[in-house]
């Protein structure tokens, strides 16, 4: 079974493939048409099939655009799961490449969420205690240059 983005990549190439003979085709209809041909009151417009021909063409094109846009939402979801390997379940916001991703709130994911839950209390313990030397050293310059020499003056 082909995955999302194999699918994405097949329909992109369909597209610009079926634009490409769509490109041929306004070329031919166009290269019919006679100069100087005059549209004359009460008959059928000439240009009718090449308008028709163009409008799909812009249809393809925005088409081409949005699945480009879907190709690399699709990208950056596999990225983001090949950098944590524990992560199984995704959310995805949004169709473009600038969709959010994120974990999505599982059983499947209850080991990478354990793994994030004990990263972010050893980044806290050492936050503390950088907090804790910058308090007391800026406490400490603060003393010496006070006209108070002891702690307990400030407490």
């Amino acid at each position: 079974m082909a995955t999302k983005l194999e699918k994405a990549y097949s329909k992109l190439e369909r597209i610009k493939k079926e634009q490409t003979e769509n490109r041929k085709a306004i070329h031919e209809e166009q290269s019919r048409i006679p100069f100087g041909q005059p549209n004359i009151t009460g008959r059928p417009n000439i240009y009718r099939d090449v308008q028709r021909k163009y409008e799909k063409s812009r249809k393809l094109w925005k088409e081409e655009k949005q699945q480009e846009d879907r190709i690399q939402m699709l990208e950056n979801v596999a990225n983001f799961k090949g950098k944590n390997e524990l992560l199984q379940d995704v959310r995805v916001v949004g169709k473009s490449e600038y969709a959010t991703i994120g974990a999505k709130t599982s059983v499947n994911n209850l080991e990478y969420f354990r793994n994030q839950l004990i990263e972010m209390e050893e980044a806290n313990e050492k936050a503390k205690a950088f907090n804790k030397t910058i308090v007391f050293g800026t406490f400490f310059v603060i003393s010496q240059n006070s006209t108070f020499s002891s702690r307990e003056n400030y407490s």
